[in-house]
């Protein structure tokens, strides 16, 4: 939010700007709308992380940096051991003679 109008009713408007924008948002609010008004609003900010747009932003126009952050990644989950339950397990069961027959419950047919 870059700017706000308080009107005397306690009704409010609000002109926004992307992080990565030059320019406000009236490009992409609609052909008519110059502000928007509490009704546009769908949720409320409870905190905020500063340059948390940036990891994106670096990871997107650098590929060296996704790779390595991605193969880091891989080379943690492979070298990491859990406890014995926490391993996975492979389980293989063979078809039984009874998987051969059809089914006992009646057709709905």
């Amino acid at each position: 939010v870059i700017s706000t109008q308080l009107k005397a009713d306690n009704d409010f408007y609000l002109l926004t700007k992307g992080d990565n924008n030059e320019v406000n948002d009236r490009g992409i609010y609609g052909m008519e709308t110059k502000w928007l008004h509490k009704k546009h609003l769908m949720g409320r900010v409870r905190g905020s992380i500063p340059y948390l747009g940036v990891i994106t932003i670096l990871l997107t126009e650098n590929p060296i940096v996704k790779f390595s952050v991605l193969a880091i990644a891989v080379l943690l989950i492979l070298t990491t051991k859990g406890k014995e339950e926490d391993q996975p397990c492979l389980l293989y069961t063979s078809p039984s003679p009874r998987d051969q027959r059809g089914s006992r419950m009646p057709s709905s047919a």
